[in-house]
């Protein structure tokens, strides 16, 4: 056998090592191998929060089935008042979309279109819609879920009147790692 046959037999295979291991580590995860976030819901009933009621922001506190309990110690406010007042708290029940503004006879109207979300009551979610002045109404035939406590991740509809909220819990198994690395 010949000197350059000698080291193919050696060269070649860790050529190849090598190339399979840098194709390895390029390649993109398939979903079953991707880390899969879990968020878990955590129950905060001491928050504060706004709530929008005939055109005054009253304060107070979600109890566990997402009533709104009022603080008789704060007074309701206008909302044009209430950077004055310094008040930092969530306003819950008004719409988070974009105004728009609309034609009626040549005079410009800012709207706020409703907003599709989700309300809690007594561990059920039932759909429906936040009008501009703060009120909830239900989807006529609107599917009414029962709430998990165990979440997918952002990007969904949002549950406005959820009394906590939800926290990313790290994997427990992490994808294994191929023994060059």
């Amino acid at each position: 056998m010949s000197r350059i046959s000698r080291w193919c037999i050696v060269i070649v295979p860790v050529v190849v090592l090598v190339i399979l291991a840098f194709l390895e580590g390029t390649r993109e995860a398939t979903p079953q191998e991707l880390p899969v976030k879990r968020w878990e819901f955590k129950q905060d009933l001491e928050r504060s929060v706004g709530l929008l009621r005939g055109g005054l922001i009253f304060v107070g506190k979600l109890d566990e089935d997402g009533t709104f309990v009022f603080d008789p110690s704060k007074t309701p406010l206008d909302p044009k008042e209430m950077e004055a007042a310094k008040l930092d708290v969530p306003i819950i029940n008004v719409p988070q979309t974009e105004p728009i503004r609309k034609n009626h006879d040549g005079v410009y109207v800012t709207v706020t279109p409703p907003e599709s979300v989700m309300e809690f009551r007594s561990g059920w979610l039932i759909r429906g819609k936040l009008t501009a002045e703060g009120d909830f109404v239900p989807d006529a035939y609107g599917k009414v879920t029962e709430f998990r406590s165990q979440w997918t991740g952002p990007g969904g509809v949002r549950i406005y009147n959820l009394p906590g909220r939800f926290v990313e819990v790290p994997d427990p198994k992490k994808p294994d790692q191929p023994w060059w690395r």
